[in-house]
């Protein structure tokens, strides 16, 4: 199902396949993580709360070592008209990559979402996939990079050094890195805007909302319907 789809029906104009060239979807790292909980995360300790822009956010970290890795729409100019961001988003659809292996490279423990509702498919796991829409549009200006949203946060370890790196929804018909605006059109992230995070010092995470990150390749997922969709 498109994101579009689940975020306004039918009625959704169509944006489909427009690539959004100033959104970002990106990662960071906080040590020591915060407390498990939905309010803590998505509120009180969040990047946002802590008003800290995407351009500072946290990408490298060192292995024994627990942390929240928070993902973030991030860096929509909300004075740019042209912008499809510029008044927020309502939804979003990604996928993840990283070490699945157990006590190897990264083991991620939980992930807490921030939307009103999410649509995961083997999420959090490695390879897996995720839909999450919000009912209200959402829109947090964080100077001087625009507009912020938090889209949840990974609880994680690092056993040894592994990235772990925002990918394609691989789980849809339809393989899609993607952000609805306040409409619900829908808007192709550029791969090169979606973040990753390191704990190997030989190969540095990146941030896309200081420079352009080169897309990991994903192997195609090996079923492609989205049986899991409806799960919530």
């Amino acid at each position: 199902m498109a994101l579009a789809a689940l975020v306004a029906g039918s009625g959704a104009k169509g944006a489909e396949g427009a690539t959004h060239t100033s959104a970002n979807i990106a990662l960071h790292l906080a040590n020591p993580p915060a407390k498990s909980t939905t309010s803590f995360i998505c509120i009180n300790e969040s990047p946002i709360t802590l008003n800290i822009p995407c351009s500072a956010y946290v990408v490298n970290g060192t292995t024994a070592a627990s942390y929240s890795l928070y993902v973030v729409i991030a860096g929509a100019d909300a004075a740019d008209t042209s912008e499809a961001l510029a008044a927020g988003t309502k939804g979003i659809a990604l996928g993840v990559t990283y070490n699945g292996a157990t006590s190897a490279g990264i083991d991620v423990s939980a992930w807490t979402s921030c939307a009103d509702l999410e649509f995961p498919n083997e999420w959090p796991a490695a390879g897996g996939g995720n839909v999450l829409t919000w009912v209200d549009c959402q829109t947090h200006d964080v100077a001087p990079d625009g507009v912020h949203v938090v889209v949840g946060a990974f609880s994680l370890y690092a056993y040894s050094a592994d990235r772990l790196s925002i990918t394609a929804n691989k789980k849809l018909g339809s393989p899609a890195l993607q952000v609805a605006d306040c409409s619900g059109a829908q808007w192709d992230v550029n791969p090169e805007n979606a973040g990753q995070i390191s704990f190997d010092p030989a190969v540095p995470g990146c941030n896309p909302c200081l420079v352009p990150c080169v897309p990991v390749a994903v192997e195609p997922a090996t079923w492609g319907r989205i049986k899991g969709l409806y799960r919530h």
